[in-house]
């Protein structure tokens, strides 16, 4: 007995060390796979709407990691590659900017070298919008009255009256008569006056811009002397004169007749104002289809003209160029016409129109066992040029239930080899990325299979 007892105690132990064995086993073979997760943000946070949110995940793969696909509620947001493509372990800084409030699921893939995927890593962001504060008003402060002084009334004083002299009365000498002296010689004629002195004094332009100048003339006969403000000159001459401001010329004549004096002002008006002019847009950068509003202010102008067309001093006007265009502000002054001009630069509006959907072509059916073949698929065009494809790839683990088998892209040209299983049932799609950023929708399915031998 006590030798069968020991028996099934040893088959026991057995078997239980082979169960460990297995279980362990694989546990290693799940442990092998690629794999990733999310160190930040941490699931359930809440982030503000409009500022971008730094995604760090980690990624491993025993065979190397070649990229990290971050996708936001189910769809491919953006794919980036290591620090150090090829690294067992690496970490990954991905940016998702929110486009409005919301809840978001973000979900991270790693794909190794080898085009096989990790488990996702998943975590629920809110994204909320900011919260402005509200400021506080103050109390204004009382005014505070100041009195006022009164007027103090002075003492007039009161006019005197002075005496008056009475007045007196000098007594007046008596005339004495004195005797004639007879003339013994007759009286000889007096010569007559000397003639008066003819005087002309004048300006060619007795009123002037500041700037500009005139020329003084005189004529003066039966003189013995002329004097232009105080300076002696001949009695026929000219001077030109510019003054900077309104000024008087005198003429002084000297002549036996009795002096004459003549004076001649000069008024000089003071220059105009130089025309102000402001001449802007709203806005000077528009997408095609948009519309601003062009805005002057002038002063000091006699007239405004817009693009050749009259306009007042003062005004708006909408505009919606198709092209870039320049705006044309023409303005007359007495001090000088002044030219302005806005340009309003249009561009194109942003393509948003997805590219055609490609067509995968080859391979489909049943294949020889190969370690690889070749998948191609239809060339399609867009107005922003074909930034590349992108191809998705799937294996059936039982019937009717399929598990991701690689992606790959963007992918130039209209075609890509890859590696495959003998014994396994595949299927893929591809779909196109325009050079402007849009993605066209996934082709349909194409299923293919690689027979055992």
């Amino acid at each position: 007995m006590s030798i069968e007892r020991l028996s099934w105690k040893l088959v026991l132990i057995l078997t239980l060390l082979a169960l460990m064995g297995g279980t362990l086993s694989c546990e290693e073979e799940m442990e092998t796979g690629p794999r990733a997760w999310i160190d930040y943000p941490r699931d359930k946070s809440s982030v503000p709407v409009g500022a971008p949110v730094s995604v760090i995940s980690h990624a491993y793969a025993r065979d190397g990691v070649a990229e990290v696909l971050l996708s936001v509620d189910g769809e491919a947001y953006r794919r980036d590659p290591p620090a150090q493509p090829g690294a067992t372990f690496s970490e990954v800084t991905q940016e998702w900017l929110p486009p409005e409030e919301g809840n978001y699921t973000l979900q991270v893939v790693t794909y190794d070298t080898a085009g096989e995927t990790s488990n996702p890593a998943m975590i629920s962001i809110r994204v909320v919008g900011e919260v402005a504060l509200v400021p506080t008003e103050e109390p204004p402060a009382e005014p505070t009255e100041e009195p006022t002084a009164e007027p103090t009334k002075e003492p007039t004083a009161e006019p005197t009256e002075e005496p008056t002299a009475e007045p007196t009365e000098e007594p007046t000498a008596e005339p004495t008569e004195e005797p004639t002296v007879e003339p013994t010689e007759e009286p000889t004629e007096e010569p007559p006056p000397p003639s008066p002195a003819q005087v002309s004094f004048n300006a060619d332009d007795t009123s002037l811009d500041q700037g500009e100048c005139t020329t003084l003339r005189w004529d003066v006969e039966h003189a013995t002397a002329v004097f232009l403000d105080g300076g002696g000159v001949p009695g026929h001459s000219t001077q030109q004169v510019c003054p900077a401001s309104t000024t008087t010329y005198s003429l002084h004549v000297e002549a036996p007749g009795g002096n004459v004096d003549q004076s001649v002002t000069v008024e000089v008006k003071a220059p105009p104002p130089p025309a102000q002019v402001s001449f802007k847009a709203d806005d000077t950068s528009l997408v095609q289809g948009e519309c601003t509003t062009l805005l002057w202010d002038v002063e000091y102008a006699t007239a405004v003209f817009l693009n050749s067309g009259g306009v007042p001093g003062h005004g708006t006007q909408q505009v919606c160029p198709d092209s870039t265009t320049t705006y044309d502000l023409h303005v007359e002054a007495p001090s000088g016409s002044v030219d302005r001009s806005v340009t309003i630069n249009v561009s194109a509006p942003p393509d948003t129109t997805p590219p055609p959907v490609p067509s995968p072509l080859k391979p489909q059916g049943n294949l020889a066992c190969f370690q690889d073949v070749m998948l191609r698929w239809s060339a399609v065009s867009d107005e922003s040029g074909i930034a590349g494809y992108y191809i998705k790839r799937e294996i059936e683990v039982k019937k009717g239930q399929w598990q991701t088998a690689g992606g790959w892209g963007p992918v130039s040209g209209e075609e890509l080899q890859v590696d495959v299983d003998c014994g396994v049932y595949y299927r893929w799609m591809v779909r196109a990325q325009d050079g402007a950023g849009n993605y066209s929708d996934w082709s349909p399915w194409l299923d293919f299979s690689i027979s055992l031998e």
